[in-house]
């Protein structure tokens, strides 16, 4: 057993006492629940029997009873949360960032897997939909999970509306697909038009992607299939794709490059502005319930870089995912991706955006950006992300 696959496992057992814990505090909190109602009929029965004054106090003590288990059903729904991870049997890395800035080149690193499966477009933007990255021994294949029509209304569409302002949502898909689109105000800013015109993209190509609503088993796929479901174009980023547009989530199930990370998940999920404004409420629910460790990637460019307020708000989403129960800077690293370009002639390696990797890592403290490490490393260069980035995450 290799020693990552020690350190792997000691995390796994770690943490599996912390779920047992859990699942007593659920028992005793189903527990006040029961005796609550019980109490409540009891009153409920008396009430009737009380004097005027006795009335009034029952009536707080009603409120009382009702504000209790408004808290119970909150406190139980995190602890249905810490449960489940828990209870994990993998670890899971989240992996987030802004486009082309080397978050695919990352995760094709440490799973083994090429362009068709983590795109990494030439064009902007193009991942479409969170993936979620499983070591099998066998070939590469995906599990698919779609949007109903009601989770795709209130997940996806209904969330724009409310930052667009442009209206309440419909209350069916059907209706938000007959009829237009309210128009915007025409003093909105570029943000929003850019926001508009995502929720147009599920408007005018709904017929692209009907087909894979309210399917109610996951479709299973081929390696050859998966880049049409987790893309938004094509690996020339010319042919646009939509079935993207109904998918909830992919899991790709494929042999990593080293077996003794086999009990790791990593999860790839778009960055800010990769697909519409629902992103930034996905990525707080994936990073605040399915994610043990999160990288931030950014790569500086060669002639000069800063940490722009578009790093900040990435930083502060995920800070926000975790509701405060643990500092960030205890569960997430800075990877600044190191570019490399092999210069033929010279026959070297042409260290081009190192000085500002180095720059920015000095820098990372004044936009109070904390982090427990700051870790220069090419993601393109799979021996350096496991031995150099890998390792210490560990």
């Amino acid at each position: 057993m290799s020693s990552r696959t020690e350190k792997i496992a000691a995390i796994i057992d770690k943490r599996k006492p912390m779920a047992e814990k859990v699942q007593l505090a659920e028992k005793n909190l189903e527990k006040l629940y029961r005796d609550l109602d019980a109490f409540y009929e009891t009153l409920r029965l008396l009430a009737p029997k009380a004097s005027e004054n006795s009335g009034q106090e029952l009536n707080s003590i009603f409120s009382l009873i009702s504000d209790t288990k408004s808290q119970i059903k909150a406190q139980d729904g995190i602890f249905n949360i810490l449960r489940r991870r828990f209870n994990r049997e993998t670890i899971n890395i989240g992996v987030v960032g802004r486009a082309r800035q080397g978050k695919s080149r990352l995760l094709q690193s440490l799973s083994g897997l090429s362009n068709n499966e983590i795109p990494d477009g030439k064009s902007g933007h193009c991942t479409g939909t969170r993936s979620r990255l499983i070591h099998t021994n066998g070939n590469v294949k995906a599990t698919i999970f779609f949007h109903n029509e009601q989770t795709l209304l209130n997940e996806i569409i209904e969330p724009y509306f409310k930052a667009l302002k442009i209206g309440n949502c419909p209350a069916t898909l059907s209706w938000f697909i007959k009829n237009p689109i309210p128009p915007m105000q025409a003093e909105d800013n570029a943000e929003n038009n850019t926001k508009y015109d995502h929720l147009k993209k599920y408007h005018e190509n709904y017929s692209k992607f009907e087909k894979y609503l309210n399917n109610h088993e996951p479709l299973n796929i081929d390696q050859t299939k998966i880049r049409e479901f987790v893309a938004q174009d094509d690996e020339s980023g010319k042919i646009p794709y939509y079935s993207y547009l109904a998918v909830k989530e992919a899991l790709i199930y494929c042999p990593f490059p080293n077996e003794d990370v086999g009990k790791i998940s990593l999860i790839d999920m778009p960055g800010l502005g990769d697909t519409g404004h629902g992103d930034e409420e996905r990525l707080i629910a994936a990073l605040g319930q399915e994610t043990d460790f999160v990288l931030f990637v950014k790569m500086p460019a060669s002639a000069g870089d800063y940490w722009a307020d578009v790093d900040v708000k990435l930083y502060d989403v995920a800070n926000r995912s975790l509701m405060g129960n643990l500092s960030i800077d205890q569960w997430s690293f800075q990877v600044l991706n190191h570019k490399k370009i092999i210069d033929n002639l010279k026959k070297a390696v042409v260290e081009e955006n190192l000085e500002n990797c180095s720059r920015l890592a000095s820098e990372i403290g004044k936009k109070h950006i904390n982090v427990a490490e700051t870790i220069v490393c090419d993601c393109s260069d799979k021996e350096e992300v496991q031995t150099k980035l890998l390792d210490k995450v560990l």
